[in-house]
Order: structure tokens, then C-alpha cells, then sequence
């Protein structure tokens, strides 16, 4: 989420949209800045693939309005972090009017547009591959999780390796370490790994981090002998980066349990940890976000994926890649 300001669109706003590019400039281009602002959230919803709306016929003007929009003097900065929001989540480079633009615009608006203006150039190569269940997947919103909006959003190429209700332990096909070994891509950038909720809900065993790092000294019927296996696993295979990421917070001892020995284990294996668990902040969300977020104490919606959690791998895969 860029910011907890509340804005909405009426069935006006879309009626306009389908007028054409010189319909939307007028809103865009006027002095009304709450029309502005509504604006650029109908537009979220025509952007947005998901909704199958084809405006194929004024994207190329449309995104040279928001190239506009972002380094105009005229525009409040909130109304400039929606547009350039717009182009960040489903446009891709180049921008040559931002880009010629960038050292003009505020401050704070620069890391964010120099990420837009240099993404086509920098992530079309970069392969990340995601292990995990649910969550991973994305049971709650179609199949469509944070891997897809993170790979849409930032052009990396992704490989998802998901089944729900599977766990780390390993105890069969569907176990993660079982299907670690299936995929055969032979070069990544990134592996990022889900710690499984279902480990804590069937309580399988934690067991304990070990003292040696070979792949065959681990028990991986306890969750720390399936962790370390995976980790031992990737970096022989692979030899790239490993982020682990975490559920966030719910009623759940036996998973409290699991973010404490995956830290033990990151510590040994010098790996890193998305702690969504641990995140005050990112915990802190209204009921009413949280009723739109989740569709149950685990499992995101497709809102709650696009709004709540891809902004936070964005930043960390950022760091790893």
C-alpha cells in the first residue's frame, strides 16, 4: 500500500475512462485535485489485467499523460505517487519523458521512479523460483499470488512450485523437499521458500538446527532437517540467494515456534528472512483492511496479495537480486 489515504471511484469516473484519452486529460490535466486522485484509482481498475478490460486503444497516450502527471509542478505529491504507482505495477519501459525528467522530481519520489525507468532494463534476465503451498499458490484468489504480481510488476521471469496443504516435513510426493528436486531449471538468481503454516497446524516435529551443512546429515521428517536439506539443496544446485518468508501473525503457537527456529537456521546458513510474522507495522492494518486482505487467518485475497504483500517482497527481492 503506498499510503492510507481513502479514495474511491463512481460509475461517473468509469464513464469517462470509456470516453477516450481527451476525456481522461481533462480530469488529469485540470485543477480538481480530488477528481485527480479518483481518477487514477478507476484507472488502477482498467490497468489492472485481471479485470479484462482492453484499453489498447489510448494506452500509449495514457502513458505518456502519467509521464506527465509524475513530473509536473502542478501536481500534489500524493497525486504524483499514484501515477507513477500506475506505471510501476502495470506498464513497462522504457518512459523517455520520466526519464529525461527524473532529477526535477522531489526526493522522495526519485528511488521509486528510477526503479520505473530502469526495470525494463534490469530484471528481463533474473529468475526467481518460489517453493511453498497456499499461500505460495494462492488458494484464495485463483491461483494468482504474490509471485505473479511481482514478476508482472518488476519483469522478472518466475518459476512457482505450489501445492496446497503440503509442508516442509517431508512425508511424500507433495512434500517440499520432494518437489525442491523435481524442478529442473538449471540457473536462478533468487529462491525464495514459504515456511509452511500446515507444519504448524498437523504439528509435525520441529527438531533441531545441526552441526554440519552436509545435505544427507539432516532429518527431514522435523522441520529444521527439511529447512536446512532445502537451504544445502539450493545453494549446491543453484548457488544464488535464499529468502525464507513468513505468514503474518495469527493465532498460532506452534508457528511462533517455527519463526524462532528458522531464525536459528538463517543465522547458521547466513540466509535471509522476510519476518512477516514479527512485522508490527505491516500487522497493523484495520479490520476493515484485514476483511478485505484475508479470506481466513492465513490465506490472502487476490487485494490483499496486490495491495498488502507484493510491495513487501518487492523491496526485498530489491535488496537480493
Amino acid at each position: 500500500m503506498r499510503n492510507n489515504r481513502f479514495v474511491t471511484y463512481t460509475e461517473d469516473d468509469r464513464a469517462i475512462v470509456k470516453q477516450g484519452i481527451e476525456a481522461i486529460k481533462k480530469v488529469l490535466l485540470g485543477n480538481d485535485a480530488d477528481r485527480k486522485r479518483s481518477m487514477l484509482f478507476c484507472l488502477d481498475w482498467f490497468m489492472d489485467p485481471y479485470y479484462g478490460q482492453d484499453i489498447s486503444d489510448i494506452k500509449e497516450e495514457l502513458i505518456e499523460l502519467l509521464q506527465q502527471m509524475i513530473i509536473s509542478h502542478d501536481n500534489e505529491t500524493d497525486i504524483k505517487e499514484d501515477a507513477l504507482g500506475l506505471l510501476m505495477d502495470y506498464e513497462w519501459g522504457p518512459f523517455p519523458v520520466l526519464e529525461e525528467h527524473i532529477e526535477g522530481l522531489e526526493e522522495e519520489l526519485k528511488p521509486d521512479a528510477g526503479y520505473v525507468c530502469n526495470m525494463h532494463r534490469d530484471n528481463k534476465d533474473k529468475m526467481i523460483i518460489f517453493l511453498g503451498s497456499s499461500v505460495t499458490y494462492g488458494e484464495a484468489s485463483g491461483g494468482i499470488s504474490f509471485v505473479e504480481e511481482l514478476g508482472r510488476r518488476n519483469g522478472y521471469q518466475t518459476f512457482k512450485e505450489a501445492v496446497s496443504g503440503t509442508t516442509l516435513v517431508d512425508e511424500g510426493a507433495d512434500s517440499y523437499v520432494s518437489r525442491l528436486k523435481s524442478i529442473k531449471l538449471e540457473s536462478a538468481n533468487l529462491f525464495v521458500c514459504q515456511l509452511s503454516t500446515n507444519d504448524a497446524t498437523c504439528k509435525k516435529p520441529l527438531g533441531k538446527v545441526g552441526d554440519d551443512t552436509e545435505m544427507e546429515s539432516f532429518d527431514v521428517k522435523t522441520v529444521a532437517g527439511a529447512i536446512e536439506y532445502i537451504i544445502a539443496y539450493v545453494l549446491k544446485k543453484w548457488g544464488c540467494r535464499i529468502l525464507f518468508y513468513t505468514s503474518p501473525e495469527y493465532a498460532s503457537k506452534e508457528y511462533d515456534k517455527m519463526v524462532k527456529l528458522l531464525k536459528k537456521v538463517a543465522c547458521k546458513w547466513n540466509i535471509e528472512i522476510l519476518d512477516l510474522w514479527n512485522d508490527k507495522e505491516f500487522n497493523d492494518i484495520s479490520s476493515d483492511d484485514r476483511a478485505r486482505f484475508m479470506a481466513d487467518p492465513i490465506h490472502p485475497t487476490l487485494e490483499g496479495y496486490k495491495e498488502w504483500w507484493t510491495p513487501k517482497f518487492e523491496k526485498a527481492v530489491r535488496e537480493l537480486i
